[in-house]
C-alpha cells in the first residue's frame, strides 16, 4: 500500500495487521487501514457472523448491533476502490464491555487474528469506517479504512485531512 501524506503526519504503526497515521497537529485523530478484520462476541476476539468477511456483511452485522449507532450507509472510495462508508458510534444505554473503559461505555466489535484484544470505540467517540471488497492474489479479502476522532465536531473537523490520506491510497487490488 502507498500514500501520498501532507507535511506534518506521523505513523505509529506499519504492521501486516494495521498501518496508521495522524497529523502531527491534530494528535487524538487518526486513519487506520486493516486488511481482514472480523465482527466479534462484545469485548472477546471470538469471532461472529458470516465466515466470508465481506462489507455487506459485516455491515449487516454492525448495524444489528445494539451498542453501536451505524449511520446510513454511503458509497466512497479507498483510493480507487468502490468502498461502503458509515460513521459508528457507542449508542446510548450501550452495556459497556471493557472493564477498563476510560468512558461510561465502550463497546469492542472487531478482531484480526494477530490482535491480542479487540477494536472498540469509548463513550462519544465516533469514527468513519471505510468498508471495500477486494481481490489479490486470486482471493477475496474485506479492506478497511477507518476516520477516528473523539467526537463528532472533530470528526468534521478532520475530514478534509482525512479523505485526501485516503483518495490517495493505491494497493495492487481490484474491486471484488
Amino acid at each position: 500500500m502507498t500514500l501520498l501524506f501532507a507535511k506534518g503526519w506521523e505513523s505509529g504503526e506499519d504492521s501486516t495487521g494495521e498501518f496508521n497515521a495522524w497529523a502531527k497537529r491534530n494528535p487524538d485523530s487518526r486513519v487506520v487501514f486493516w486488511e481482514d478484520a472480523y465482527a466479534t462476541k462484545p469485548g472477546s476476539l471470538q469471532r461472529v457472523g458470516s465466515a466470508r468477511r465481506t462489507a455487506a456483511s459485516l455491515l449487516a452485522w454492525l448495524r444489528s448491533n445494539p451498542n453501536l449507532t451505524v449511520s446510513k450507509p454511503t458509497t466512497g472510495k479507498i483510493g480507487t476502490l468502490r468502498a461502503s462508508v458509515v460513521d459508528i458510534g457507542v449508542a446510548d444505554g450501550a452495556v459497556n464491555d471493557d472493564p477498563t473503559c476510560p468512558a461510561k461505555s465502550c463497546a469492542n466489535f472487531l478482531g484480526y487474528p494477530q490482535w491480542g484484544e479487540p477494536y472498540g470505540i469509548a463513550g462519544k467517540s465516533v469514527s468513519r469506517f471505510y468498508l471495500a471488497d477486494v481481490r489479490y492474489g486470486g482471493k477475496r479479502h474485506l479492506f478497511v479504512a477507518v476516520i477516528e476522532a473523539t467526537g463528532a465536531s472533530q470528526l468534521k473537523a478532520f475530514l478534509p485531512e482525512a479523505r485526501k490520506l485516503i483518495a490517495s491510497v493505491r494497493v495492487p487490488a481490484s474491486s471484488a
